[in-house]
């Protein structure tokens, strides 16, 4: 039997690296725990105030649309389909979620809370106003738009 060699010794450089990769690997995985506990995660579905910008904006496109409908260059339906856009949009800029198509159902399962929401887009869904009732349904939302860009 032949006799045994006498086994190879790292030299001190791969200790070394090898220390410094499980220094490296260590300092990253606590770099991303800190990160992850320093995150600012949103509570989803949470209502936010619009700023005084858009406030103004949205204020703004409500007057703009009274003011077509009172001159009579707006008529019902297109009063009632730019009030429903102004709507959605403000409520999705409020809410960070899209409800720009979404139903009554949906935003009622998603915001319990904002009942405002429920009836100005149960509101936006009801396209057919008898005439005897349009001048109502007009000023209905119109109001609505308003509660829902400054509440």
């Amino acid at each position: 039997m032949p006799p045994l060699r006498d086994p190879i010794l790292h030299s001190n450089w791969v200790w070394i690296l090898g220390a410094f990769l499980l220094l490296i690997a260590v300092i990253w995985v606590a770099g991303m725990i800190v990160a992850y506990r320093r995150s600012q995660v949103r509570v989803p579905y949470q209502v936010r105030s619009l700023s005084q910008v858009h406030r103004v904006r949205y204020q703004r496109l409500i007057d703009e649309v009274s003011e077509g409908y009172r001159s009579g260059r707006l008529g019902v339906r297109e009063t009632h389909l730019a009030l429903a856009a102004i709507i959605r949009a403000a409520s999705t800029e409020r809410t960070g979620v899209n409800l720009e198509a979404a139903t009554v159902s949906e935003a009622r399962a998603k915001f319990p809370s904002w009942v405002l929401l429920a009836d100005a887009l149960t509101w936006c869904e009801d396209g057919a106003f008898p005439t005897e009732v349009e001048e109502q349904r007009v000023e209905r939302g119109l109001e609505l738009a308003q509660q829902v860009v400054l509440t």
